[in-house]
């Protein structure tokens, strides 16, 4: 049985629906990352979990109990806020026990207790250090080892790392996965931020609208998006407008074929859309293959963009734009190519998705 089941979640808030018919299983030791925009429903759903809002149906069980029959302090959970929500007239020491404290444990446990997480979060001399005195960073990790002090059975996060800036975001993602490893502590994560899921997490929900548009691994999502929107929202994507017809794509005159092709029941002149990742793109100079070669379009060189471990080639083909990446440590086999070149871009057919519109 997993360790968390979500069952038929719905929540609505007077005319507007948060949540629709919610289901999600969680296995033990697991971090889940819910994925998506703004007003999609994530932070909903996480604050249905930790109790701090009611659905409207539905059940959320931990192992087999029923949380929904349980109030907030009797569900062993752990929550960090977005604002870490800290208490600035206590030091560190005394903002991580204080759950322990009100909950009645004894002054050397607490103090053992302390200890051990403080040593865990990376922070050992800072006991009685003001929080004041602590920086971003430190501060995100003085509220999760607070989270942590009673042992909680599931850990919750809404956007951790959203207040930090890029540099201690990417170092307090690793930290924050190497924590949760350790501990072995089934963990759910809400946020916006694509690139933070794809580090952090063993499983993903993609959300849109109150709904699960996808869950999956993260390679299982990024190699193969379920929709357009989920390929758009992960990652970087190139998009074609095709239209359907003989049982093809179609970008003007050039036939694609993709890998997922079999939506034969399309009607003829019906609009498509042809996905494909940036890195699979291959790139080749203006002449090669035949004119009317499937899955190759020819174009211009509009930018070139260096970041040093990457290189994205922009390619203006007639009403698209094709972005072909690759890393220049990859080897000497690559086209040499400039601003304003002719050159031509194949998209080979197994990484090809097809989206009906």
């Amino acid at each position: 049985m997993p360790h968390l089941q979500i069952e038929g979640i719905s929540k609505h808030f007077k005319s507007f629906s948060a949540l629709k018919n919610i289901n999600v299983s969680i296995p033990t030791g697991s971090l889940l990352c819910l994925l998506g925009p703004s007003g999609c429903g994530k932070t909903t759903l996480l604050r249905i979990i930790a109790g701090l809002e009611t659905p409207d149906c539905g059940q959320v069980f931990l192992d087999s109990t029923n949380l929904l029959n349980l109030p907030p302090h009797k569900r062993d959970i752990g929550m960090v806020f977005q604002s870490h929500a800290l208490f600035p007239h206590l030091n560190v020491s005394e903002n991580i026990e204080y759950g322990l404290r009100i909950g009645g444990v004894s002054k050397f446990d607490r103090q053992q207790r302390v200890s051990e997480l403080l040593e865990l979060i990376q922070l050992p001399d800072a006991a009685d250090k003001p929080i004041s005195q602590l920086s971003g960073g430190e501060q995100q990790r003085v509220a999760v080892a607070r989270a942590l002090a009673r042992r909680p059975t599931l850990f919750l996060l809404d956007e951790p790392t959203s207040a930090l800036d890029a540099n201690l975001r990417e170092t307090m993602q690793i930290e924050l996965r190497r924590l949760q490893q350790s501990l072995g502590i089934t963990t759910i994560v809400v946020t916006h931020d694509q690139s933070e899921a794809m580090t952090i997490s063993d499983l993903i929900a993609v959300m849109q609208q109150g709904t699960i548009e996808q869950f999956g691994t993260p390679l299982e999502i990024y190699e193969n998006p379920s929709s357009e929107f989920v390929a758009n929202f992960i990652g970087t994507m190139n998009f074609l407008n095709c239209s359907w017809k003989e049982g093809c794509a179609h970008f003007g005159n050039i036939r694609i074929r993709t890998g997922n092709q079999e939506s034969s029941n399309i009607p003829d002149g019906s609009p498509v859309k042809v996905a494909i990742r940036p890195e699979k793109v291959v790139l080749a100079d203006a002449e090669s293959g035949n004119g009317n070669e499937p899955n190759r379009l020819r174009g211009e060189i509009e930018f070139i963009r260096n970041t040093g471990s990457l290189v994205e080639i922009h390619i203006a083909c007639n009403s698209a734009k094709i972005i072909h990446v690759f890393s220049p440590q990859t080897g000497s086999d690559r086209l040499n190519v400039s601003e304003g070149d002719r050159v031509s871009a194949y998209l080979p057919p197994e990484h090809c998705l097809l989206y009906p519109e």
